[in-house]
């Protein structure tokens, strides 16, 4: 195997896991960035405690062990565990109700490390409404960032900025440290979102607040963010410039957890660059550092970042390894309690499609280690196929079991439960679509595989993202046009893989009708069944037009009927039809004339199901 072809290989797993990488820089400097600027690690935290103990036993006590659990929780839960109880007894002793409400705050926070989101924003909310009801402007406050952090954490984007931008409206202009904090979480959202020129610019502007704070930690998160935003640009002399500054910022702050994060992502800048010596010196401090306080999201990078640097320095064995350890490892970091939350119906799915694309994956590193030849890779390709094929059959079971399922009910369900039996109905037929899709698309890999084993290996790649782009569509009955025909743009571009300028498209579609709904995949499926029947070649182009007329979606292609049929299960087209039966009073028409194929579908008036 040439050393492209290597590099080609090793670019398919570092695809797989580079939204979980981008998603932990984010997260780290989310992390970071809540702690309450007073840090333990900048006093001495023995005299603080000894000088807490003289305080005379009121609400200040309780507020100067708050500060100090503060400084702790990241560093180490249980001496953060024991003040957040000694704030809870304190408190109930001399009847001071801000105190509990701190204490759930800082409980809360402590959920949040260990992964437990939800619970962590149910005891947040808890905390607002406490602090609300005292009105202690301060905590209310804190108790709004901390929620805005928890659904930034949960990926709810939306309703983490609402929290953010509600907390900037009531901050005082003085409190210098909680505006950079918050600035920095709206600019995390913004790089997050891709919108790396606007994050830059709300760093920025907060810069000048934090350089004000003397312990450096607000310095060291925003320059940490900035140069995340410019790697992200790509414009690595800038993000390397903003990464060392943060490091010096976090080790006068004494921030282990940022200072080991920010070296593995500097690491991960400077081996793009082709600085591997000093790339090598910066993983190698992250990795003793989050070593000493157990930061496994760190190791997780570390390990990538060594796949990496390793393949770039010519070590392909080695750079297999580590991408081997950083597959287990986030393998252990998957989010359970979020999982849980899947709904029932699709929780048995998602765990037959995380272990399919395991054991893709897992098949992908075995022929990069062993550079298997192409006999090696046919067999390889056709033991994915049997297991394909296996979970066909299990679906296929599965769907059976429903209509028995919704036989029995029928029987025994009065009128008014006709509704829900055609919805049911309805979810069997779209539940054909995926293993209907996987079917054919494996068996056009088969053909692949024997013609062009290149293309092949390309096609593995694109069908793995765009089979998850069909897993991952929520499930209308009905979607608009303009959706439709972007899934149908996707597929093409897979099928170019296959028939390169043989296989041709045109689009004429009429503004108004975009608005307009269609059941979803009915397009995609007609294309394939274009694909199946009809010759492709060099000097027979197949040629597909798709156009409007009136309120119908007409689907033509020229007819070069195949010698030898393919095998077909039929399914595709009596799809179609069973579900426009449920849907709408008008089915499709399929016609042949003028050496044409037509499929005449109307376009729905609106989401009707």
């Amino acid at each position: 195997m040439t050393l492209s072809a290597q590099h080609n290989t090793f670019l398919a797993l570092k695809y797989l896991s580079c939204h979980m990488f981008k998603a932990l820089w984010i997260l780290t400097i989310v992390w970071v960035c809540f702690s309450n600027p007073i840090h333990a690690q900048n006093h001495n935290i023995d005299s603080l405690q000894k000088a807490i103990k003289h305080m005379p036993n009121d609400s200040n006590k309780v507020k100067a062990l708050r500060d100090l659990a503060f400084g702790v929780v990241l560093s180490d839960r249980e001496a953060g565990k024991v003040l957040t109880h000694e704030i809870t007894t304190l408190s109930t002793q001399i009847h001071y109700a801000p105190g509990l409400a701190m204490a759930m705050d800082l409980n809360a926070n402590m959920l949040r490390t260990e992964g437990l989101y939800n619970e962590a924003v149910d005891l947040h909310l808890h905390a607002l409404r406490l602090y609300d009801s005292l009105q202690y402007e301060k905590g209310y406050i804190s108790a709004l960032v901390n929620i805005g952090n928890d659904y930034f954490y949960l990926n709810n984007k939306k309703k983490a900025l609402g929290f953010y931008l509600q907390a900037l409206s009531k901050l005082e202009a003085s409190d210098y440290k909680k505006y950079v904090s918050i600035a920095n979480n709206i600019g995390n959202i913004y790089t997050s979102e891709g919108k790396y020129k606007e994050a830059i610019a709300l760093y920025l502007k907060a810069l000048p607040s934090a350089h004000k704070d003397s312990t450096f930690v607000n310095q060291s998160v925003l320059y940490c963010s900035i140069g995340i935003a410019y790697a992200e640009l790509r414009i690595n002399d800038k993000a390397i410039d903003y990464l060392k500054q943060a490091i010096a910022y976090q080790k006068k702050s004494n921030n282990k957890l940022s200072c080991a994060s920010t070296a593995t992502t500097l690491a991960s800048v400077l081996i793009g660059t082709g600085n591997y010596k000093e790339a090598k010196h910066y993983l190698d401090s992250g990795y003793q550092l989050a070593l000493q306080i157990g930061a496994r999201s760190v190791v997780s990078n570390y390990y990538r970042n060594m796949g990496e640097l390793c393949f770039q320095t010519h070590k392909p064995a080695e750079a297999y390894a580590w991408q081997n350890r950083f597959i287990a490892l986030n393998d252990s970091l998957i989010n359970q309690s979020h999982v849980a939350q899947l709904a029932e119906t699709e929780t048995k799915f998602n765990v037959e499609r995380k272990n399919k694309e395991l054991a893709l994956l897992q098949t992908a590193n075995e022929l990069k280690e062993s550079e298997l030849s192409k006999a090696l890779l046919q067999k390889t390709i056709f033991i994915i196929l049997l297991g394909a094929m296996f979970l066909l059959v299990f679906l296929l079971y599965r769907n059976t079991r429903l209509k028995k399922k919704t036989n029995q009910t029928l029987t025994t369900e009065n009128v008014g439960l006709q509704t829900e039996n055609i919805m049911a109905q309805y979810e069997i037929l779209r539940s054909q679509i995926s293993p209907h899709f996987l079917f054919n698309s494996l068996n056009a890999l088969s053909s692949l595989i024997q013609t062009d084993v290149k293309k092949a290996a390309e096609f593995v790649t694109v069908f793995s993202k765009f089979y998850r782009n069909i897993l991952s569509q929520k499930g209308d009955s009905l979607i608009p046009l303009q959706e439709e025909l972007n899934l149908v743009d996707d597929y093409m571009y897979l099928q170019k893989i296959r028939f390169g300028n043989n296989l041709l498209l045109h689009k004429n579609i009429a503004a108004e009708s975009m608005a307009l709904f269609i059941p979803p995949f009915c397009l995609q499926m007609l294309i394939e069944n274009a694909l199946k029947h009809n010759t492709i070649e060099e000097e027979h182009p197949l040629q597909i037009n798709i156009y409007t007329q009136q309120h119908y979606l007409i689907i033509e292609n020229n007819l070069q009927i195949r010698t030898h049929k393919t095998n077909s299960m039929g399914v595709g087209i009596k799809n179609i039809m069973a579900r426009f039966a449920i849907l709408h009073n008008e089915t499709p028409r399929f016609e042949t004339r003028d050496n044409k194929y037509i499929v005449i579908i109307p376009l729905i008036q609106a989401h009707t199901i």
